[in-house]
């Protein structure tokens, strides 16, 4: 048995020193491969690596003990390892090593393991931060979400009001006008009751039809010349013939000059804007006055309309701006209305390069500023006689030949009625059901002073129409009549070749307005 382990205390010691090596070797590489990575798993492999060492150290120390003892090595090798000055050496690597493990952990290990915990104290309160910043952002925007929801169904419950109420006038008021045995003043009555409330529900459909033009970006700016100061004074006279029942004091200031006024702009949009401010100062006004007026500031032109109404809380100025919003929703119950106004007008005005700002406190009126980029235009004088005689039309005959192109028979039917009560000058209408028809008719009968033209029709539309007829006569007036209204739809009738554009349903008085300018009926 004594000499079977004479064996394995040297085989032992050897191994020893083996795996210890290869376990050395390891780390040593691990080192250097993770010197740029984890601090800590650093340390803790050059901790290894010195207790590694330490672990070789005993094992070949010892090794070489036991195996010159068992008679594998001289006895001089013990004899040697056996004195004092060399027996204690592996106490004292074990102490070294000790001391430095000691002193990397107190100096090393604790303050980067410190330095860890805190970095990741710190990356655990910005990912907290950013979680809370997310959550808040969440939070908004569900609350965005339930307001615009809110605001929606409050907008269709008001939609539904808003039409419910004019088509209850057409309705009970169309049924009475054949109720036997009226008399001419009920049914005077009757009729500007109809059409009141057409009038209403029509402005219902274009409010919605062009807030979702704008929202897709759709609307397209129109740009043309024309007198400021002119547009001012038709804005008042149109509103002084509507609010004639009003006893609030209208009045009207421009601080332009003849030829500062003339300016380039699109005026329909500017219309637009600017009559929807004026709607609303008359309607939130009933005593005291409004103002209309415009000067220049800088390289701006500034439209204000100001107004002695119910005013508008400073918290509440931009929220009136916002689609389907009312100050309080009392207001809508009160005053009727969509909430698009407002937003349709900014939208506008944004579009042509300005703004809107508002000054108003509760219950002390409000002051609307529409600010415009100023572009002046100038017209020489061959231009400013053209566009006189333009509108001046041609009085010297008595009888004109119109082309009607209109596919719908009861839309023709209508427009004929308008023109029985055409004054003055005698008038002939051809029919034409599609643009095909209304181009050959043109071809065929040089006597056409006036074409009135349809845009959507069968076999030929009113575009393609239009420039046909332009092509072999240029100088035949073509105005556009069609139940498109947006500012994409007019430019597209102007440049197809048509002369001028108006809407339906067709107004009686802007029917002939608008003939006047081209061949005048007396």
């Amino acid at each position: 048995m004594n000499e079977v382990f004479r064996y394995i205390t040297p085989a032992t010691y050897l191994l020893i020193v083996a795996v210890w090596l290869y376990i050395f070797i390891f780390y040593l590489k691990k080192i250097k491969q993770n010197q740029k990575h984890d601090k800590l798993l650093n340390l803790l492999l050059i901790i290894l690596t010195i207790d590694a060492f330490r672990t070789i150290f005993e094992g070949v120390f010892f090794g070489l003990w036991h195996s010159s003892l068992a008679g594998f090595f001289p006895i001089e090798i013990f004899n040697v390892l056996a004195k004092p000055q060399y027996v204690f050496m592996p106490k004292l690597i074990t102490l070294i090593t000790g001391v430095l493990i000691l002193l990397i952990v107190l100096n090393k290990w604790l303050p980067t393991e410190l330095k860890q915990k805190k970095a990741i104290r710190q990356l655990i309160e910005e990912k907290n931060s950013e979680l809370i910043k997310k959550n808040q952002e969440l939070l908004t925007a569900k609350d965005k979400a339930e307001e615009s929801d809110r605001l929606k169904t409050e907008f269709l419950h008001n939609l539904s009001h808003e039409i419910r109420t004019p088509m209850n006038g057409i309705i009970g008021f169309s049924e009475m006008l054949n109720s036997p045995g009226i008399c001419n003043e009920r049914r005077d009555y009757y009729t500007k009751v109809v059409q009141n409330c057409s009038h209403q529900l029509l402005r219902i459909i274009d409010d919605i039809l062009e807030i979702s033009n704008l929202e897709t970006k759709q609307e397209k700016l129109f740009e043309t010349s024309f007198n400021l100061n002119d547009f001012i004074m038709e804005l008042y006279s149109a509103a002084t013939h509507k609010y004639k029942n009003s006893k609030i004091e209208f009045l009207v200031k421009s601080e332009l000059k003849n030829n500062e006024s003339l300016v380039v702009l699109d005026k329909t949009k500017l219309s637009r804007i600017v009559g929807s401010l004026l709607e609303n100062a008359f309607r939130f006004t009933s005593n005291g006055f409004i103002e209309l007026g415009c000067y220049l500031a800088g390289k701006n032109l500034v439209i204000y309309v100001k107004d002695t109404g119910i005013g508008i809380a400073p918290e509440n100025h931009e929220m009136v701006f916002k689609r389907f919003s009312q100050e309080e929703k009392d207001i809508s119950h009160k005053y009727g209305g969509l909430g698009l106004g407002l937003s349709i007008s900014r939208e506008n005005t944004i579009l042509m390069g300005g703004d809107i700002t508002l000054k108003s406190e509760k219950g002390k009126g409000s002051v609307f500023y529409v600010t415009l980029p100023y572009k002046p235009a100038q017209l020489d004088n061959n231009a400013l006689a053209a566009a006189y005689h333009k509108s001046t039309g041609d009085s010297s005959k008595d009888n004109y030949t119109i082309l009607i192109a209109e596919d719908e028979e009861v839309n023709f039917q209508y427009i004929e009625i308008l023109f029985k009560h055409m004054p003055a000058k005698k008038y002939k209408l051809v029919h034409a059901k599609n643009g095909k028809e209304a181009v050959d008719i043109c071809i065929e009968n040089k006597n056409i002073d006036l074409v009135l033209m349809d845009i959507k029709m069968p076999e030929m539309n009113g575009h393609e129409a239009a420039k046909l007829i332009k092509q072999r006569n240029p100088g035949l007036p073509i105005i556009a009549q069609t139940a498109y209204t947006t500012t994409a739809d007019k430019e597209m009738a102007l440049k197809s070749g048509c002369d001028a554009f108006i809407s339906k349903p067709i107004k009686r008085d802007e029917l002939f307005e608008l003939l006047n300018k081209f061949i005048a009926f007396g």
